[in-house]
This record gives C-alpha cells, sequence and structure tokens, in this order.
C-alpha cells in the first residue's frame, strides 16, 4: 500500500513480503555482500489507519526494525549457513 507518491511502506509483518526481501537479501549476499547496516528501517510515517496482518501500527510500530533483522538472519541462515551475515 503506497501511502504517499514519494516513498511506499513495505509491511514487513506480510510472509509473502519476507520472502520477497530475503530473495533481494540472498541475491547480494551470493555477490559477495557480507554484512547490512540497516538503519533507519521503520517507517517514518506509519498512518494509525494502517493494518498490518499482526495489529494496528500503533501496535506493532516499534517491532518494525526487530522483525525486519529477525527476517534478514533467518533467511541468510537459511540460505547461505555456511556464511556468517553481518546485520547491525
Amino acid at each position: 500500500q503506497w501511502l504517499s507518491d514519494t516513498y511506499g511502506l513495505i509491511d514487513i509483518f506480510k510472509p509473502q513480503t519476507q520472502k520477497w526481501l530475503g530473495k533481494i537479501y540472498e541475491n547480494l549476499i551470493n555477490q559477495g555482500v557480507s554484512g547490512w547496516v540497516n538503519d533507519k528501517i521503520e517507517p517514518q510515517e506509519h498512518p494509525n489507519s494502517y493494518v498490518h496482518p499482526n495489529g494496528t501500527a500503533q501496535q506493532v510500530h516499534n517491532l518494525y526494525s526487530l522483525v525486519w533483522a529477525k527476517n534478514v538472519f533467518e533467511n541468510s541462515q537459511r540460505t547461505s549457513p555456511d556464511k556468517r551475515v553481518f546485520n547491525m
């Protein structure tokens, strides 16, 4: 769901989003990238009307970064268990 003309919000709580994002990271790992700085990945604007699969924006806003980092870790373990990926 697009929130404005200048940016979009990735719903990290949806399993299909996690798979999509996991494939992006997997591709980058296969190209030799071994670390991430996932700084400022939480939504700057998270409208109260936005509802995720696990709750409203207000209920899950503080979980956004945690779920993103967990997704990076779990996907890297699944796709590249022999590599140690750095996720900051």
